[in-house]
């Protein structure tokens, strides 16, 4: 299978398994994010990161803490450069991903 048809598929079962409430964005692998782990265009100057695997966080009572993410983490590829969790702000808003990325 070639590198194209593996990155397709990849994409494909991002899209599927990674659909959530339609109200909040939600980013699937390739993607590219800023400082912030704000989706940017892969073109533009503020690009920091690429997503290479995005969880999903099952939804709790509550914003769950730092400690509770961190298990996330084991999760990652190992090519994984840094990793972004939701904040309080951002659960509170409905985010429920943590992302492994690559620098670029």
């Amino acid at each position: 299978m070639g590198a194209l048809t593996v990155a397709a598929v990849m994409v494909a079962i991002g899209v599927w398994v990674f659909q959530g409430d339609p109200g909040i964005d939600q980013i699937v692998p390739f993607e590219c994010v800023d400082e912030q782990g704000i989706v940017a265009r892969c073109d533009s100057n503020t690009l920091t990161f690429t997503v290479i695997s995005v969880h999903e966080i099952p939804d709790q009572e509550g914003y769950p803490g730092t400690a509770y993410f961190d298990s996330f983490q084991a999760r990652c590829p190992i090519t994984t450069d840094f990793v972004f969790s939701p904040t309080r702000e951002s659960w509170n808003a409905g985010d429920r991903q943590f992302l492994c990325v690559i620098s670029r």
